[in-house]
């Protein structure tokens, strides 16, 4: 469908559907109108202001009505509205498969038709509500294309206008019953005019859903995302406990996220040791990808063997069947002198200790926090602990005794392990160790954020370090809790399988730093600024069991009843939550009752059918006990930073007793993405004990963490034509316009005025089927208008005039995926065929295009034969361009070649363009006879035809090429006919080494051999955009010889040494030859360099600007593939 191009190009195109032959039909969608004309809940209405210009202007949707009621499946339009309503599926039904290729985008389904009626503003205005303004957002932020369908009975005026782009015209078309026109409307602006009553239909063509680009909004869509967010406030206010906002469900989900009353506080630091990642850099990209983070008990740790049985009564005898655990590294490593502890007390102290003072300082600092900062600051440390035997008590000890007695009242006492921190580092707020078992490090949580609310005269602490820590050093309690039955035989935390056993143990060290996410500023309330944000913690609870069946036992109701309070603390509902991170201790029976827990409070007391995330991290690294609920919280968090849940690992069949069907729950192996940019979340833990804690928290996807977006692109037409205001100062020539291109070998051809703005060329297609051109200002190269990319299509905007530009377009008309490119049509028109050439102007909107004309003539055939010309590229001769001979009568090009040097590698170049490439099909180490020929283009890769030769032998390659209608025939064959002595001047050029300049024109693609002048080998440079070219000598085509200055940028106004022949690795990379570095340098600017060597040792590099007025030099050095950075074109 040709006509979608102009939604490119343009952004509109008029569509026949033979409508205007179908008065009828339009009659009778007419008279189906004026139903909308009576009392109703559909009747026409003057919508709201903020939607006037998504429509079709204050005039254009004077007053409109849908087509369809609330629910999609009712119709409330006549038969005739419903018919054309229909032609506007079927368009975008036609059109929808072309959208992807034209303007990058799918369209996978359309808005509700709307009647529009066009007229003076009369009637009130329809109140306008926060559903409805919803619809209309979703409508102009997925709609990217309008289609519109005039009724009448009036004919009118449709006025279009780029967005953002003040200085263009408007451009303006007649609409006459039964026209039917396509916009693109996230790029123009509609607006119908007309002096009489007149209808129009229309709708909008929807892309997929999903979270849109603010930055991509149209300005209507702006406005309206703008009085959404006003409004979600309003109602957040005026929200109480008893009474929630009366808005659709969707909406009250963005309101959660957007607004919020209460004190919530923000995480604005965190640091962490845990499994599968040392710190939280890079914690959520391995845990994402379902890294496992259990191993074996290394023997840097402890000898397991000794305590290993794999009988399952073995721990009556005090052996384990578990092996098996998640470890932190390095935890013998401390920096003492940084928290001022001795090197003696270090030594015996308890490593735990030690983890906390690193970990919980990381924290401060990565929230802002240095050491001056936090001495005597009103700061609490809240740590989750085991104060009761711990595992240091049970290590083996060395029989230093000396230090231990020294150091013994703290080294190991667990109480005294917060203390330790806030006394190195001198807070002054609260310090406590707190040891609720599994439940310690989400308890810390808890209180560290009920020490930051201010109430009554109590001053609040000024930021909280909250965290627990757990390091397994000792299984000397692994017996007991097998005994228990809480351990994993086979090693794994199956959480939510069938196979779930039991946990194995884990390290783990967690600190975050809190702090209340708002203030007060003259009485009002404002999130701080200036301040990093990890995540909000929006509520907790702590509960406990009671008297239950046994201290240990899942206790359903306890557990619904802190994620309740929980989330009612967080002044949420449970739909708005996102994702549950279980404790999940991988037991039979524990598992399914957290689930049902998670499920009736979360989804069935809202009746929401929306899928909760069920996670459990300790699937991935195992029980890290006092802090298991730290780690489930820092997942959660890193989760919602990325935009993506955390998988669950080991999960191949859903534990029976969990009702996967009929819930609404969802239990990810992989990453998924959260249905909005914010997700909230609950973190659970339960202590040994039959303590419960819960926490809400509400993480933001971060751009750190996501893929850079590319750069908003709503004005992404090719041409407008309405024009925008005066051709730029410098655009217009003063003779005329010229193109030049392979056709024409380069040489400019006048192009002829077709109209005040229009300029043509007719241009006749070559034996290759395909041709590249430029324009050029007043003929002049230095002057070229061409495209933004090389090889561009038709239908592209211009850019230029510049100095220098090596991208053309390029009218193609071969055919793609040909594998014998000598035996089958290779295109689908015949050489000599005419097209013409068409560069639009208006105002600053400049695009070329082109047209094919009539078939060939025999005026045009004969021109097209113009003989070409072949040259040969070889290593023999530093793959410059050595001309083949013609033979007319055999209709064949010959060249006979002379080896100095072992090799013969070629290809072939037609009318010296490297843009005209001929190549072998296969690569050099599966050549055969039967290969074909590929080419001529830029496709060669480095494919070439070799002889295998030795040096002195003589070979004679061949070329035939013929044309037959759409066969190009191309034959490449060659042959050894002897060996010949070498002559004076091949012996002087065998002794001597041979040099090639690679640089930032090209990167080395293509290396050319430079010229020996007697006294030094010579190229010519033309310095580029920027006005600089850097670049570096390579020595007998060997990237092992690579030739460079001792200096960066090194040039002739600094001192330097050259170094060299040497290897291309990292100590030649960055050193270079610069030219441009002296100030009087200018892009264009041509340079003729001298390399001196003796003794095959490169003595000196120097330049010099050409004064070629003529342009002799200049064409001669192009001539022989020795002028780098020009466009190709010289």
């Amino acid at each position: 469908m040709t006509e979608v191009e102009g939604l490119r190009v343009q952004g509109f195109f008029i569509v026949d559907l033979g409508l205007e032959h179908k008065e009828e039909l339009l009659a009778k969608a007419r008279r189906d109108a004026a139903d909308f004309e009576t009392s109703g809940p559909h009747r026409l209405f003057r919508p709201s202001e903020l939607v006037f210009e998504g429509l079709l202007g204050e005039e254009g949707s004077a007053r409109i009505a849908h087509l369809q009621g609330p629910d999609d499946d009712e119709e409330i339009a006549g038969e005739g509205l419903r018919a054309l309503d229909k032609e506007l599926t079927d368009l975008a039904v036609a059109a929808g498969p072309f959208f992807k290729r034209a303007l990058g985008f799918d369209v996978t389904s359309r808005s509700g038709g709307l009647l529009h009626e066009t007229g003076p503003l009369e009637g009130v205005i329809a109140p306008l509500t926060e559903g409805q303004a919803s619809c209309w957002l979703e409508t102009f932020a997925f709609g990217k294309v309008m289609c519109i369908i005039c009724i009448g009975p009036g004919s009118g005026t449709l006025e279009l206008r780029p967005y953002d782009d003040k200085a263009s015209e408007a451009y303006k078309m007649d609409l006459s019953p039964g026209t039917v026109v396509v916009v693109r409307s996230d790029c123009l602006s509609v607006k119908h005019l007309c002096r009489t009553r007149t209808l129009l239909l229309s709708c909008h063509l929807l892309v997929p859903g999903g979270n849109c680009d603010v930055r991509t909004l149209t300005p209507c869509a702006k406005r309206l995302n703008d009085w959404i967010g006003e409004r979600l406030q309003v109602l957040k206010d005026l929200e109480t406990t008893d009474k929630r906002a009366d808005i659709p469900r969707h909406l009250q989900l963005l309101m959660n996220r957007q607004c919020f009353k209460g004190q919530y506080m923000a995480v604005r630091g965190m640091s962490s040791r845990a499994s599968p990642s040392l710190g939280t850099d890079d914690w959520f990209g391995r845990s994402a990808q379902g890294l496992d983070g259990v191993i074996q008990v290394p023997l840097m740790r402890w000898e397991m063997d000794h305590m290993y049985d794999p009988d399952p009564d073995c721990w009556q005898w005090s052996k384990t069947f578990a092996r098996h655990m998640s470890m932190v590294d390095g935890i013998e490593m401390f920096d003492n002198k940084m928290f001022g502890i001795s090197v003696a007390e270090s030594k015996i102290m308890d490593p735990q200790q030690r983890v906390v003072l690193e970990v919980g300082y990381e924290a401060l600092f990565s929230a802002g926090y240095k050491k001056g900062r936090i001495m005597n600051s009103l700061g609490g440390m809240y740590l989750g602990y085991g104060t009761a035997a711990p595992d240091w008590q049970n290590v083996q000890r060395t029989g230093d005794g000396g230090a231990e007695s020294s150091f013994g009242a703290t080294s190991g006492s667990a109480s005294i392990t917060a203390n330790r921190f806030s006394f190195c580092l001198g807070m002054k707020g609260p310090s406590v160790a707190v040891d609720a078992e599994d439940a310690s490090g989400l308890l810390t949580m808890h209180m560290g954020c009920e020490a930051l609310q201010a109430r009554g005269r109590n001053q609040p602490s000024e930021f909280s370090v909250v965290g627990a820590i757990k390091l397994h050093l000792s299984p000397h309690f692994w017996p007991q809790r097998q005994a228990a039955g809480w351990l994993s035989g086979p090693g794994r935390c199956f959480t939510f399988d069938a196979s779930a056993d039991g946990f194995v143990h884990g390290d783990a060290a967690v600190n975050m730093v809190v702090k209340p996410l708002t203030e007060m500023v003259d009485g009002a309330v404002v999130i701080r600024e200036g301040e990093p944000f990890l995540a909000a913690v929006c509520g907790s609870a702590v509960r406990h069991a009671g008297r239950t069946a046994s201290m240990s036992a899942p206790d359903g109701p306890t557990e619904q009843e802190v994620i309740s309070a929980a989330v009612y603390a967080a002044g949420l509902s449970g739909f708005d939550i996102d994702s549950a991170e279980c404790y999940g201790a991988a037991s039979a029976l524990a598992d399914p009752v957290e689930v049902s827990s998670c499920s009736r409070v979360l989804r069935l007391a809202d009746d929401d059918e929306e899928p909760l995330f069920m996670l459990a991290g300790k699937s991935v690294s195992g029980n890290a006990f006092h802090a298991g609920g730290a780690v489930s919280m820092l997942r959660v968090i890193l989760a919602a930073a990325a935009g993506y849940t955390s998988p669950n690992c080991h999960l191949r069949l859903a534990n029976p007793h969990i009702d996967t069907c009929e819930l609404p729950l969802a239990f990810p192996s992989e990453v998924v993405q959260h249905r909005m940019p914010s997700s909230f979340a609950t973190s659970m833990a339960r202590g040994y004990g039959g303590t419960h804690t819960c926490v809400v928290t509400l993480g933001e996807a971060s751009a750190a963490n996501l893929e850079p977006p590319e750069a908003p692109k709503r004005d992404a037409l090719v041409f407008w034509p309405g024009g925008a205001g005066p051709v730029p100062e410098g655009s217009m020539p003063r003779r005329g316009f010229y193109i030049a291109g392979t056709f024409s070998q380069w040489s400019p051809e006048p192009m002829q005025p077709e109209a005040s703005d229009v300029f043509g060329y007719t241009l006749t297609l070559g034996e290759n089927r395909w041709e590249q051109f430029q324009i050029w200002l007043d003929g002049d190269a230095k002057l070229c208008l061409f495209p933004e990319n090389h090889k561009a299509p038709g239908k592209t905007s211009v850019l230029g005039p510049a100095s220098s530009s090596r991208n053309c377009w390029m009218l193609d008309t071969r055919l793609k995926d040909v594998q014998k490119m000598d035996q089958v049509p290779t295109a689908d028109v015949q050489a000599g065929t005419q097209f013409r050439v068409r560069l639009r102007i208006a105002g600053k909107w400049r695009m070329v295009e082109w047209e094919k004309l009539g078939p060939a003539d025999e005026a045009s055939m004969s021109e097209v034969q113009r003989p070409a010309t072949y040259f040969v590229s070889a290593d023999w001769n530093g793959w410059g361009l050595e001309p083949m001979v013609h033979d007319a009568i055999q209709g064949v090009f010959t060249l006979d070649a002379h080896l100095i040097r072992p090799g013969g590698e070629f290809q072939m170049v037609r009318n010296r363009d490297w843009e005209q490439v001929m190549y072998p099909m296969s690569s050099l180490d599966r050549q055969s006879p039967d290969d074909g020929v590929g080419g001529p283009d830029s496709e060669s890769a480095g494919r070439s035809w070799h002889f295998h030769g030795a040096a002195r032998d003589t070979f004679r390659i061949l070329l035939r090429r013929s044309t037959d209608g759409p066969v190009d025939r191309k034959e490449v064959s060659f042959s050894r006919t002897g060996d010949r002595p070498f002559n004076e001047e091949q012996l002087a050029q065998l002794s001597r080494a041979r040099y090639t300049a690679f640089g930032t024109w090209d990167g080395g693609e293509r290396l050319r051999e430079l010229r020996w002048t007697g006294s030094c080998h010579q190229f010519y440079i033309v310095l580029g955009e920027t006005g600089r070219e850097s670049f570096q000598l390579l020595q007998d085509f060997d990237w092992n010889k690579i030739v460079h200055p001792s200096e960066a940028n090194a040039h002739q106004g600094i001192r330097y040494t050259i170094q060299g022949p040497g290897p291309g690795d990292g100590r030649s990379q960055g050193l270079n030859w610069t030219i441009g570095m002296e100030g009087y340098e200018k892009a264009g600017t041509a340079f003729e360099v001298q390399v001196y060597s003796q003794a095959n040792l490169v003595t000196n590099v120097r330049w010099q600007q050409v004064e070629d007025v003529t342009g002799s030099v200049l064409r001669k050095a192009a001539e022989d593939g020795l002028l780098f950075g020009a466009p190709f074109q010289l």
